[in-house]
């Protein structure tokens, strides 16, 4: 074989003779090639047949891609096994059971919406897919009740848990966690079959080891007696402990697999050098790792910033304004960007203000607009209603928000006449109840009062004098919404408003933003940290960068070391330049940094360089004296005797201020 483009340890990989040997790869090691190469290696110089090899990934899109760039290296008609666990199950049961069928996705989700309707109003795809994945979860990592962490109320999770297994049982199918369970189950019980797949694929090499869960490993283990397994991972890069995988597959393999070995990959052959070395003083931090190296094969640097913004909105327009310059320059097309951030909530704002400023995209996540919320839908329904009340499927959206005790008789009835007039005088004709015609009539008082007022009042008209937040609260009591988030789109929604002349030119831009696509494969990337893994950009902005949000604390399942690895992650998407966005506060407060920049060492810790009765110059508002030093925060009195506070690394960083 030539090995001349392989380093010293990717060759030592590729050659190694023991039996049990894990790669640990860190981002931009080549571990792909790595990968390929041992097969090649196994079939070309050990005389391995093709067949006696299974190549275990974890996505089909990885599979195919491995399986192309074999048959691309190796023209042989015979070929090892390629495919995720799933499939290599599958392939297992297919000889042992009559017949198999599998739910299909859409089957599965239409069950749990139906199912989870009964308890949950205004239900989100994410509760469904959260839901999805819990069961998931409780199955492959035998798991009992009391000790997950469900999306929903445990009772309504074991509910949906016992009728989803029942409606697979009565109609004789399986999903692929089963596929999992019912391999694992017969390789336990019966030894014959056991050894014949021993036999059968006594090689096997795994892609993204660190992303294995309980399952999996013991699939692996009971194959593993006398054969070689071959794994390539890197546990700083294991970001899905919500669907079973831990980090200490990788720390502990020789724990797991007898005399197994590690192997170290050292170069980054992906980033410059100041991308490598903040990465590595971030990851550092975390315990449950594999002591290693990692060094930049890359002689030019990269661009490593961080930017405080005032808020989030100038968050979007300096990135807006960033991504616009550098197009610009005719040295990055649109593609070589990618926005990224800790939730899918995150990137429904940044689409509307790329909409607005004509940026091309494409977002990784489906549920990706901001105005097909529920939040959103009952706003503009009575915005609409304010400036039309004819539109009676408005009036209807929003007659029981919050809850006024309008039967949906009514409603139908509503909905079915055909005359055009105003749509509370088309209720007053019919016959209802004295206490009914009252909330009606208050209501159409609010609807009236409502379209004189000025534009930036009409949210908090609705939600304080309409009482729209009382519907809030109700649903985040009952269904265990987030109502710091539902505040968060709020907030996002009037930003958005003040950006128009008038609510007729809102409503009209929301309609536009519906139907226009402008989700372009040539686009921005605009993603989660977790929806990018395994992918590379030029220039990689993280944006709202605090305390809270990444690390996300509010997360029942909060682990501080997996939060550290997707930010990790996250920054090792970037080849040239990356970008660090802090907004400074909220719509509700300031916010901190997050502690992930500080221990990228961006942010120094030494704050005793000023003490009280020091006089200072800050840029906007002039002379002061400092009153107050805290670990994070200045207090200082202005010459009108205004007493503010800030936080010392926004003022440091933005050269706020200047001893006098």
């Amino acid at each position: 074989m030539d090995f001349k483009s392989m380093d010293f340890y990717q060759k030592k990989a590729i050659t190694h003779d023991r039996n049990n040997v894990l790669v640990v790869a860190p981002p931009g090691s080549g571990k792909t090639c790595v990968i390929l190469n041992r097969l090649i290696y196994l079939i070309k110089e050990k005389n391995i047949e093709p067949k006696n090899i299974a190549v275990i990934t974890f996505t089909k899109a990885a599979s195919d891609n491995m399986k192309k760039r074999y048959k691309h290296i190796w023209k042989h008609n015979e070929e090892p096994f390629f495919g995720t666990f799933h499939s290599f199950c599958y392939r297992i049961l297919c000889t042992q059971l009559k017949e198999i069928n599998l739910i299909k996705e859409k089957e599965k989700y239409d069950l749990l919406e139906e199912v989870l309707k009964n308890y949950i109003n205004n239900l989100s795809e994410e509760k469904v897919k959260g839901v999805l994945n819990d069961i998931s979860l409780y199955k492959n990592n035998n798991l009992n009740i009391e000790n997950i962490n469900c999306t929903v109320d445990k009772e309504i999770f074991y509910n949906c848990y016992l009728v989803y297994e029942n409606y697979k049982n009565n109609h004789n199918i399986l999903d692929f966690d089963d596929l999992q369970i019912k391999c694992r189950d017969i390789f336990q019980n019966n030894k014959d079959i056991l050894i014949r797949y021993r036999n059968k694929y006594p090689y096997i090499l795994v892609d993204e080891f660190q992303d294995c869960d309980n399952m999996q490993i013991s699939i692996l283990r009971l194959l593993n007696e006398d054969n070689s397994l071959f794994a390539v991972g890197d546990e700083d890069q294991c970001i899905y402990g919500f669907r079973g995988s831990n980090p200490n597959c990788m720390v502990k393999f020789d724990k797991y697999f007898s005399h197994g070995e590690k192997v170290f990959l050292y170069k980054n052959y992906r980033s410059g050098k100041s991308i490598v070395e903040l990465s590595k003083k971030l990851i550092q931090n975390n315990i449950v790792r594999n002591n290693k190296e990692i060094h930049a094969y890359n002689k030019f640097l990269g661009e490593t910033e961080l930017v405080f913004a005032k808020d989030e909105k100038e968050q979007l327009n300096i990135i807006c304004q960033n991504i616009k310059s550098l197009i610009d320059t005719k040295k990055y097309f649109y593609k070589d960007f990618a926005i990224i951030y800790r939730r899918n909530i995150e990137g429904l704002y940044i689409i509307d203000s790329f909409l607005k400023n004509n940026i091309p995209f494409r977002s990784l996540q489906r549920s990706t607009n901001l105005y097909d919320h529920f939040l959103y839908k009952d706003i503009i329904a009575y915005l609409k209603l304010s400036l039309n009340k004819q539109d009676k499927k408005s009036l209807i959206r929003i007659i029981n928000r919050p809850f006024r005790y309008i039967s949906k008789t009514l409603t139908d009835k509503l909905l079915s006449n055909n005359i055009k007039d105003n749509s509370f005088h088309l209720i007053y004709d019919m016959d209802i109840s004295i206490m009914n015609l009252k909330i009606i009539k208050s209501l159409e008082k609010c609807i009236d009062r409502l379209s004189v007022l000025p534009m930036e009042k009409t949210i908090d008209y609705i939600l304080n004098n309409i009482s729209y937040m009382d519907y809030i609260e109700y649903y985040v009591n009952k269904y265990k919404g987030d109502r710091e988030e539902l505040l968060y789109l709020i907030n996002m929604m009037k930003e958005s408003l003040m950006d128009f002349s008038s609510i007729d030119e809102f409503i009209n831009y929301v309609e536009k933003a519906k139907e226009e696509n402008n989700f372009k494969e040539q686009g921005v990337t605009l993603s989660t940290i977790h929806g990018v893994k395994g992918m590379e950009f030029k220039n990689v902005f993280i944006i709202n960068c605090n305390d809270g949000n990444i690390p996300y604390t509010k997360d029942t399942n909060y682990n501080l070391e997996e939060e550290r690895r997707l930010f990790y992650v996250g920054i090792t998407r970037a080849i040239e330049n990356i970008t660090f966005f802090i907004p400074e506060k909220d719509s509700v407060q300031y916010l901190l940094p997050s502690r992930f920049i500080k221990e990228c060492h961006f942010i120094s810790n030494n704050y005793n360089e000023l003490k009280k009765g020091d006089i200072v110059m800050h840029s906007y508002f002039g002379k002061a004296r400092v009153e107050r030093v805290e670990q994070d925060k200045l207090s200082l009195i202005f010459n009108n005797k205004l007493l503010r506070s800030f936080y010392i690394d926004s003022l440091k960083f933005n050269n706020l201020i200047k001893r006098e």
